[in-house]
């Protein structure tokens, strides 16, 4: 591949994603680090800090999953614009309604 073509394609990829930021909480507002963040269908992008914090490059259209053994996952639609603000998810705790 030439530098040219390489340049171009890293223009490309650069416009099919964009990037996302965010906490993930419990039911009472605790941070949850060690979530793991994924784009459906592919792989984890991302995994929280320890303060529940992620940043992640996500593709346009995507939808992320949120996963954290004794939490039940959720899934969240991004869409195709970057949003306007971090993003808070909250993660609720298995087996309890």
């Amino acid at each position: 591949m030439t530098c040219a073509a390489l340049a171009v394609f890293a223009v490309v990829a650069t416009q099919a994603s964009f990037p996302v930021t965010g906490r993930v909480l419990d039911a009472t507002g605790l941070p949850l680090p060690g979530v793991l963040i994924g784009v459906k269908g592919d792989k984890v992008i991302a995994v929280t800090n320890d303060d529940g914090s992620f940043a992640a490059q996500v593709p346009h259209g995507a939808t992320l999953l949120f996963a954290l053994p004794g939490f039940l996952p959720r899934e969240v639609p991004i869409g195709r614009q970057m949003p306007a603000s971090q993003m808070v998810i909250t993660l609720a705790v298995a087996g309890v309604s």
